[in-house]
């Protein structure tokens, strides 16, 4: 068992993979909440499903409402994609709902290759401050934009 465990370690650090989901959350261009593949170097992974799910009790479930929902009928590679906006390839199943600023919001991206699908929480209200949620940390946009260099 110590042995599995070393192993396991030894891919998370030296081969980077990570649990980690693969995309940053910030404020978009336009002022949307915009989802941004943050692999540096790699190509973006397929999606099938992009959900902003709202938390109404004091834990996180599957019947929580969901304020947006993109499904991809084709499992497609995106960069980046803002709330409000529908990208080719793309079924808009759950029209934009703001939330309130200091709401919990649970963003879930299903992806192609994946079994299970990645989740972050944030509020407006966080995003709001400039900052990007990139594996768990709040950065700066611009540490953010610098990660690659």
């Amino acid at each position: 068992m110590g042995r599995l465990v070393a192993v396991l370690a030894a891919c998370l650090l030296l081969s980077g993979c990570s649990d980690w989901p693969p995309y940053a959350v910030r404020l978009g261009p336009t002022g949307g909440v915009e989802i941004v593949y943050a692999n540096c170097g790699e190509e973006a992974e397929k999606l099938v499903r992009i959900a902003f799910v709202v938390v109404e009790g004091d834990t996180w479930d599957e019947d929580e409402p969901k304020i947006w929902q993109l499904d991809f009928v084709t499992p497609t590679p995106l960069s980046s994609v803002e709330t409000g906006r529908t990208p080719e390839g793309a079924v808009e199943t759950v029209p934009w709902q703001q939330p309130a600023p200091d709401q919990e919001v649970h963003v879930e991206i299903a992806y192609e290759q994946r079994p299970q699908a990645t989740t972050q929480m944030f509020t407006l209200a966080q995003l709001s401050e400039g900052k990007t949620l990139y594996r768990g940390d709040w950065v700066s946009r611009e540490e953010f934009d610098a990660r690659c260099e």
